[in-house]
């Protein structure tokens, strides 16, 4: 198990453990314990006794984050031939929450939507699964409403 902190603006925010090696720069590899939430990482180290402030109405509960797709576009990942786009999507369902401004999930919300513009909607194939795909990325990524907003510990 691969154990890391999770780092906005160099202060930590959440913790993260993973059976495989993740590669992000929000995230770095915890060997021993984890510093407290709110210290800071400066060259290596961990400061502590800081008070971090973070916008967590960017950060939504998975399911939320699952809803925010509509059935035809959860069915278009889940049965796609491109093996990125459902191993994207369900990466992100295995996430203990979803923070709406990690570049990672932009990223792959980008490459998803780009990949459902091909993609006939199972409802009526006269039409794609998604139409305008910066159109979409926007409303996907909107700001988590209260019933959204993921309310465990980060």
């Amino acid at each position: 198990m691969y154990n890391y902190v999770k780092l906005e603006n160099n202060i930590v925010i959440g913790y993260q453990g993973s059976p495989t090696e993740i590669f992000s720069g929000n995230l770095i590899l915890v060997t021993g314990s984890f510093p407290e939430l709110g210290s800071v990482y400066i060259d290596g180290n961990y400061t502590t006794g800081v008070t971090s402030s973070f916008d967590r109405s960017q950060i939504i509960s998975v399911r939320a984050f699952e809803q925010r797709f509509t059935t035809a576009e959860r069915h278009a990942m889940r049965n796609s031939p491109d093996i990125d786009v459902e191993d994207i999507y369900i990466s992100a369902l295995r996430s203990t929450y979803v923070d709406l401004n990690d570049p990672m999930i932009t990223q792959g919300l980008q490459y998803i939507l780009y990949s459902l513009l091909t993609v006939p909607n199972i409802r009526d194939s006269s039409v794609m699964t998604v139409v305008d795909d910066s159109l979409r990325l926007v409303e996907l990524l909107v700001e988590g409403s209260n019933s959204e907003k993921f309310n465990g510990v980060l």
